[in-house]
């Protein structure tokens, strides 16, 4: 009898099981070996052993005569074979003992993914399956003469090992990184090489001779794998912190440069930049550099462990993402998020903007990964900002086991005001400028001649103004996530166009932070009353004056989670507590305060240190606004209705993502991926065009 891991499916014939087991071990333990740098010699061998053991045991359950059966059907086996295959490797791996590394990284495998393990652990029958205990029971030395007949022998299960939260994650993405590519018939790549020295060389040569602070980034000494840096924002800031890592990354042997930006509406823009700077010559740009805007998995079958839509790979040298999706992805608990994880240690990461795209109540426990990557992982990590900001000087990060970062070079200024001496903040008065409805502000900021930029605090408004601005003849460009790539790519080539014309008279409306590859300042920045960090965020950007506004409109809508910013502003701005150094800072430390005496923050910090991984997903996740995948695209729309596979890479370019509780306003399907109707999308207000329609009735 010739045993079966998997059925033929989707045109590819059945996998025996020898075939993958073999696959499979021979993936993970390639997986471990390219992390080999960050280890040292006692945890390599110590993850090698648990990886190898969880591996060759994974499937033991599938050697059960009422699966094999399943297994062997021309047609394909059910969504779920008759007994839970884990359940025998984890009986086999658990033995005695209540905790184990590799039967939890088996039973992990697969859906749910990683459990509260105190509360696991205290469970009647910890880490099993009850409905298969009895066959396991059973037949478990059964299974393991024949595993063993086929195979090498099963190698014995360490005793209780107590890893890390972070290191769990890790490690089943090492598992379940080669289960997944071995299940599907791909076979083991590697990354491509590279080049951190030849891209440090072409980006020397393309950057003028003239950059200061570019040369100061070259010429920086790299000690401590935890750097900050502050200084006003652009192109010559980002080349400046591209090189420095870029020297860092060939100096250690780095994997990866992972960019993390706040908002992912300028995703598009840094990879553009990095196109034109890094890529060398006879280089396919799509094998360099990855773009991820979506998050990692979306599940349209209805088996939990499908993929009908295949992952960007983090496999690629040079990656750009949101810090809040980046974050998401080490929160989660689930196999089809994490099985990426397993390429971020020996990576050089530059946080652009750091911790702005998060909330106060997430950045302790995102502090704390930042520094066991640093620590454990050989990571090394550049915090950038043009506002002096040290969150780490907050009561909630004085933790003696965290790294305290270094300045990239040493900082000259002494307050805000030196940044961006040229700048009229229009707060002197401890006033906010207030409009009855929105015409009587169009009218207002039309008497203002040049270009300008207003920053809104959410898409939906922000659309509404941007639609009422172009109805009365504004030259108007909108900015968000609510626009396709294609067209976002068009409006800041138009951007472009128009920063070169100083007598142009335009409005860029957006809901977000935007400077990237823009050259020059806009004259003029109106910003509605959001928070002190948005409110210096665009200072950074604006030549002439900057103003703080409000606006009686029933159609706009405030975000409960900006609330607590939004009071607290008022009131700095009333106290006139706004430019000094310590002002950004002193207002987070009040916010986490905050947090801290409502124990959300203690609390997550508490359930990542029991690795509590249900609990820290599903805390950390609430904080981030729910978002829904809406495909736009008819023809990758109709692929996704058949369940046909995806590429992601497919489905990037022909989808948005919208908040879920924007799209519940006006009654839209409540699922993860929504397919969008004909007519409800445009390339000037993207997919807010419906809402705005709604609104405006």
């Amino acid at each position: 009898m010739i045993y079966l891991a998997h059925s033929p499916k989707n045109g590819r014939p059945a996998q025996p099981y020898t075939k993958h087991i073999q696959g499979v071990t021979q993936h993970v333990l390639m997986n471990l070996d390219r992390m080999k740098q960050a280890l040292s010699e006692q945890r390599y061998q110590d993850y090698y052993h648990i990886l190898k053991c969880a591996a060759l045991a994974h499937d033991l359950g599938k050697l059960n005569q009422s699966n094999q059966e399943e297994l062997h059907k021309m047609e394909g086996h059910l969504e779920a074979l008759p007994i839970e295959h884990r359940d025998a490797a984890v009986k086999l791996l658990l033995g005695d003992q209540k905790e184990n590394s590799e039967a939890t990284l088996v039973y992990a495998h697969h859906y749910p993914g990683l459990p509260n393990m105190l509360a696991e652990k205290a469970a009647k029958y910890p880490f099993r399956f009850q409905a298969a205990m009895k066959d396991s029971e059973a037949h478990c030395e059964q299974y393991v003469a024949i595993h063993e007949a086929l195979l090498e022998p099963l190698p014995a299960p360490t005793q209780t090992t107590h890893l890390s939260a972070l290191t769990y994650r890790i490690l089943l993405s090492c598992l379940a990184a080669a289960d997944y590519a071995d299940s599907s018939g791909n076979k083991p790549v590697n990354s491509p090489d590279p080049r951190w020295n030849l891209r440090l060389q072409q980006l020397s040569e393309r950057v003028s001779d003239e950059s200061v602070f570019y040369q100061n980034c070259c010429q920086a000494e790299i000690s401590s794998p935890l750097v900050y840096c502050e200084t006003p924002p652009g192109m010559e800031r980002f080349y400046g912190l591209l090189s420095s890592a870029l020297r860092v990354a060939e100096k250690q042997k780095l994997r990866h440069i992972i960019i993390l930006l706040p908002y992912s509406s300028l995703i598009n823009s840094v990879l553009n930049l990095i196109q034109q700077m890094l890529i060398l010559d006879k280089e396919n740009p799509d094998e360099i550099v990855n773009g991820i805007y979506l998050p990692t998995e979306f599940k349209l079958a209805s088996d939990k462990d499908s993929k009908n839509i295949t992952s960007i790979s983090w496999r690629v040298p040079i990656l750009v993402m949101s810090e809040a999706l980046f974050f998401e992805t080490l929160a989660s608990n689930h196999p089809n998020e994490l099985y990426k994880l397993h390429q971020l240690p020996s990576s050089a990461i530059i946080w652009e903007k750091g911790y702005f795209g998060l909330h106060a109540k997430q950045l302790p426990l995102a502090w704390r990964w930042v520094n066991e990557l640093a620590q454990d992982w050989n990571c090394w990590l550049w915090l950038t900002s043009e506002i002096p900001f040290h969150f780490w000087e907050a009561p909630v990060f004085q933790n003696t086991k965290w790294l305290k970062p270094s300045a990239l070079f040493p900082c000259e200024h002494k307050d805000f005001t030196a940044f961006f001496p040229n700048v009229k903040l229009n707060l002197e008065k401890g006033e906010i400028l207030h409009f009855q409805g929105l015409t009587s502000w169009i009218n207002w900021i039309c008497s203002y001649r040049g270009s300008k930029i207003a920053v809104f605090n959410n898409e939906l408004t922000a659309a509404i103004a941007a639609d009422q601005m172009r109805k009365n003849g504004m030259n108007v460009q909108y900015y968000s996530n609510a626009l396709l790539i294609k067209d976002q790519k068009k409006v800041i080539a138009e951007i472009h166009k128009r920063m070169k014309s100083k007598r142009a008279d335009w409005t860029l409306v957006t809901c977000g932070d935007f400077d990237f590859g823009i050259e020059g300042l806009f004259q003029y920045g109106f910003c509605q009353l959001h928070s002190l960090a948005s409110y210096l965020q665009l200072s950074s950007i604006i030549k002439q004056e900057q103003w703080v506004f409000t606006i009686a409109e029933d159609r706009f809508v405030t975000d409960a989670k900006d609330r607590v910013d939004i009071e607290d502003f008022k009131q700095r701005i009333k106290s006139q507590c706004l430019i000094s150094s310590e002002a950004l800072t002193e207002a987070f430390v009040s916010s986490s305060k905050k947090a801290y005496e409502d124990k959300i923050v203690k609390n997550l910090l508490k359930a990542e240190q029991l690795r509590a991984f249900v609990d820290v997903e599903k805390q950390f996740k609430q904080e981030i606004p729910e978002q829904i995948l809406v495909v736009v695209n008819a023809k990758i729309a109709e692929k996704s209705k058949l369940q046909q596979t995806v590429k992601l890479k497919e489905l990037q370019p022909a989808s948005v993502r919208v908040q879920r509780r924007l799209l519940k306003l006006y009654h839209w399907s409540d699922e993860e991926v929504i397919l969008a109707e004909e007519g409800q999308y445009d390339s000037f207000l993207g997919l807010m065009k419906t809402m705005v329609q709604a609104e405006t009735k």
